[in-house]
């Protein structure tokens, strides 16, 4: 949401959520930190069940009783959840065999993030207001997650086996599964929620291509398209990535997957005006790729393992 918004206008979507609990006075700029403190007053008013966290920027957790707190919001039950691995209690592992894993796991993502934010300082400066908590629990399932029901937690697992290229693409995609659902909150993305669980009202993923509910295939859309910007601002689109498919096959994938939701019978009352702005502006950014890179892309990837 970031390169797909623009700054600005995705810093906006946070401040209009966060501005009722803004202190201070109206005509102050309250920076950074004020605007920190005022986005986690409101995610602890949907959320009361979780953490505020440190206004501070995102705390990296290495502590079983608060990744407890997480997981078990990670694990809440929902009618769109299309997969059985969603029902596993075994879905996460971070008791004590795995606290050496994690510990380093969590190390090395710090030390990764002082390398990342030299790259696109105004991103990571949003992923640090954004981003309250991230997590390295043990997954057999999930290289990485986000949650309607834990907004601003991200975790990841086993960060030391991905390039460092996988790392960033990963936690680009996680951000902005967070920035999709502070927008939802500020603009509607579905209509009728109740025919969303219907098998024929799915439609078509981007990276995985599989049929799915469409609050999954819309954000795999905005993510697609966010990691495709990334990559034509930043990181190149030559280098090769285990997270994601090659830049080709992901802007034919982001394509597929607006035309699946557009032929869609029942796509009007399934899907709310911002889901269409949406796919607008994927599609005129991955067709904008389609055509070439922009002019200032990288040429060569400026990550190395």
């Amino acid at each position: 949401m970031y390169h797909l918004l623009g700054q600005e206008t995705c810093h906006d979507v946070l401040k209009s959520l966060a501005r009722p609990y803004l202190e201070g006075p109206d005509d102050v700029d309250p920076g950074f930190m004020g605007w920190k403190r005022a986005y986690q007053r409101y995610v602890k008013w949907i959320q009361p069940y979780l953490p505020s966290g440190s206004p501070a920027g995102p705390v990296y957790v290495d502590d079983p009783a608060l990744e407890d707190v997480f997981l078990e919001a990670f694990m809440k039950e929902s009618p769109l959840d299309d997969l059985p691995r969603y029902r596993d209690r075994t879905f996460f592992e971070n008791g004590p065999a795995a606290r050496p894993q994690i510990a380093e796991d969590v190390r090395h993502l710090c030390e990764s993030m002082r390398k990342f934010g030299q790259l696109d300082p105004g991103f990571w400066a949003a992923f640090d207001l954004f981003v309250n908590f991230v997590l390295c629990p043990v997954s057999r399932y999930s290289r990485g997650g986000s949650g309607s029901d834990c907004i601003g937690v991200l975790y990841l697992s086993r960060t030391r086996t991905y390039s460092l290229r996988d790392l960033y693409e990963i936690l680009v995609h996680e951000f902005t599964h967070t920035a999709m659902f502070l927008d939802e909150r500020s603009r509607p993305h579905y209509g009728d929620e109740r025919l969303m669980p219907l098998p024929e009202n799915w439609a078509r993923a981007t990276v995985t291509g599989m049929q799915r509910p469409l609050d999954k295939v819309l954000h795999s859309m905005v993510v697609a398209t966010e990691v495709l910007l990334h990559r034509d601002l930043v990181l190149g689109h030559d280098a090769d990535t285990v997270i994601h498919p090659r830049t080709p096959e992901l802007v034919t994938n982001v394509l597929l997957t607006i035309r699946s939701m557009l032929d869609l019978p029942n796509r009007d009352r399934l899907l709310a005006p911002r889901a269409f702005d949406l796919m607008e502006r994927c599609h005129a950014a991955v067709s904008r790729l389609r055509s070439g890179p922009h002019p200032s892309a990288a040429r060569e990837a400026p990550l190395h393992a």
